[in-house]
């Protein structure tokens, strides 16, 4: 019997995350989540990475179809040979002694891994190695439990290795665990559209802006399509526009003055570094957390690029003119889960909008008291064209001038 060959190694969807192969010979397909299953191990989930557990999963494959096919061939040779003996050409010959029909040479265990499993396993002269995988093989196993709980601990722990530093991962460990507050440590089998709608509920009552609720739901629908994908089930309530979130065209939330002296009035470490930096420079978050002494120059000025997009180099410098009370509140080396976490706690407990709001409120001050152009600098945006996008750019001293007045404008509308 010829050893059934495998031609190519298949083709990784990046989207789907799943490896899959279609030839004459084999058709197989398989998730980085069930190779993690198989393997019992984390498999990475890069083409590059994950292609050797593939491999390897191939070749159980081509085993166990040399193993199908050695014996659908033996049982065809009984048939064929039940009243006459076998010819001397044929591989298969008759035990004088049982009359039973078997192979005269028994094919290479290294080859074959499971070929008349039961009467090796009877059988004195099998190798202890080969009886040993037969019974672990034949030895029918306990189903895995299939834990909803374990499925959110696994796809946190995804998120956090596509993203060691932490940018991103702790939103999903946030929505999903909430999620699993809602159901309990159910099988995934389990879950219904009592639970998503609980969910759903939660998650409108929470105060949040409309693009975090849209997040939530992306997150929990992301996670059971994935569940989906992975053990053949199908969540139809997935696709009742009823339990749709979205974000909304870019409605620009703001602080109102008297939210933002409430705030001033209010927050301290953290929460007010945030908010200061938040209003007097327009910073976010990762303009947060990049933070060094080296920013702050001579005369009170932050200068520093800001970075809109991790794909895309910098490509304007602003220089803000810092106010007393920001220097005072200034901190270095914070993380993005500090910031997060110590904001959402203290908006929360003053009834404010998200961070972000604050740049668009301190925009829209300076455009509609002073003009556009000052706007634009506070937002350190550049200008359009190819010297636009090609070259770096610093804020020229007229600039620096023009944005100074700026903000000290709003400093007296907010501090005074």
């Amino acid at each position: 019997m010829e050893v059934a060959a495998i031609h190519g190694t298949g083709t990784f969807d990046h989207t789907m995350r799943k490896w899959k192969i279609r030839t004459r010979e084999l058709t197989a397909s398989a998730s980085i989540r069930q190779l993690s299953n198989m393997f019992k191990t984390e498999v990475p989930n890069t083409e590059r990475e994950s292609r050797p557990y593939w491999l390897r999963y191939l070749e159980e494959l081509r085993k166990a179809k040399t193993v199908t096919q050695a014996e659908t061939e033996l049982e065809a040779a009984k048939k064929r040979y039940a009243n006459d003996a076998p010819p001397e050409y044929s591989p298969f010959e008759r035990d004088t002694a049982t009359g039973e029909v078997r192979r005269k040479t028994p094919l290479n265990f290294d080859q074959i891994r499971i070929l008349n499993a039961a009467t090796q396993i009877q059988n004195p002269d099998t190798e202890p190695a080969v009886r040993e995988f037969l019974l672990e093989r034949l030895t029918p196993k306990p189903a895995a439990a299939e834990s909803l709980k374990a499925e959110i601990a696994s796809a946190i722990q995804r998120a956090k290795a596509r993203n060691p530093k932490g940018k991103g991962w702790f939103s999903i460990r946030q929505f999903l665990e909430m999620f699993g507050d809602i159901t309990g440590d159910i099988s995934f089998r389990n879950i219904t559209v009592k639970h998503y709608r609980e969910y759903w509920e939660k998650v409108k009552a929470e105060k949040w802006s409309d693009r975090n609720r849209a997040n939530a739901m992306q997150t929990l629908n992301t996670f059971l399509k994935r569940l989906e994908a992975d053990h053949d089930l199908r969540f139809t309530f997935r696709q009742n526009p009823e339990y749709r979130i979205t974000a909304g065209e870019g409605q620009k939330t703001q602080y109102t003055v008297e939210q933002v002296k409430t705030a001033l009035q209010n927050a301290t470490d953290i929460a007010r570094t945030a908010l200061l930096l938040g209003l007097n420079c327009g910073f976010y978050w990762g303009d947060l957390t990049s933070l060094k002494p080296q920013h702050i120059i001579d005369g009170g000025y932050l200068k520093k690029g800001r970075k809109k997009n991790e794909k895309k180099p910098v490509q304007v410098v602003g220089t803000w003119k810092l106010w007393p009370e920001t220097i005072e509140a200034i901190q270095y080396g914070l993380t993005k889960w500090q910031l997060e976490e110590a904001y959402r706690q203290f908006r929360e407990a003053h009834d404010l909008p998200e961070h972000k709001a604050l740049r668009k409120t301190v925009a829209q001050m300076i455009q509609d008291d002073i003009g556009e152009t000052e706007a634009r600098l506070y937002r350190c945006e550049g200008v359009g064209g190819t010297h636009g996008r090609s070259y770096i750019k610093n804020f020229t001293p007229p600039q620096v001038a023009k944005l100074e007045a700026a903000l000290l404008h709003v400093r007296a509308k907010l501090l005074a």
